[in-house]
């Protein structure tokens, strides 16, 4: 699972509740967020912060996956988790494979093209020059500007504790499973 031993939820009640939030959003429990399971606190506060970004945010699915995959693209975990999650809101094979390249598909909206672009430079971490802003604000609410740097921000923390403890990405089935939950449960373009 990761550099990390799996944490005992039966020796901590707050654990087990943050395990059983997180089974209600999400429909398990990951590896990445098992990893999280020793600090039981931290869990809790930043799995908080997930289902924010993930269900609770000013973005539709789509603009929620765009970001997410952007800042992920490297990362064999995220890949695994929300490519299938980006083709259930829409986007197509050939525009994920743009964005692990590195580069912002074709064929988005402009305010996605806006979003992607933000996505790019924020997670670049070299700033974000005054007309891409001014691009972005022409799409978006000062609301969604702030959850689309919340959802990056998110995932870069969570991209980073993938690499430094080397966890691996679920199944295939446990993967399907996720999405299905999502669908379900969240649905698919909702603001």
């Amino acid at each position: 699972m990761s550099r990390l031993p799996e944490a005992d939820v039966s020796k901590t009640p707050e654990l087990a509740e943050s395990f059983r939030r997180i089974e209600e959003t999400r429909g398990f429990v990951s590896n990445v967020l098992r990893s999280l399971a020793h600090a039981p606190e931290a869990l809790r506060l930043f799995s908080a912060l997930g289902q924010y970004g993930r269900y609770g945010n000013a973005l539709n699915d789509r603009e929620r996956e765009l970001a997410i995959l952007i800042t992920g693209r490297g990362i064999a975990y995220a890949r695994a988790h929300h490519q299938p999650l980006g083709l259930q809101a829409g986007l197509s094979q050939a525009q994920l494979d743009a964005i692990e390249a590195g580069r912002v598909p074709e064929g988005l909206s402009a305010a996605e093209t806006a979003l992607s672009r933000y996505a790019f430079a924020y997670t670049a971490m070299r700033g974000v020059d005054d007309a891409l802003f001014a691009e972005l604000t022409r799409h978006y609410s000062p609301r969604q500007i702030v959850d689309l740097g919340m959802l990056c921000g998110y995932y870069m923390g969570l991209g980073a504790n993938i690499i430094a403890l080397k966890i691996e990405p679920e199944g295939p089935e446990m993967v399907a499973f996720g999405a299905e939950h999502h669908r379900k449960t969240h649905g698919t373009g909702k603001r």
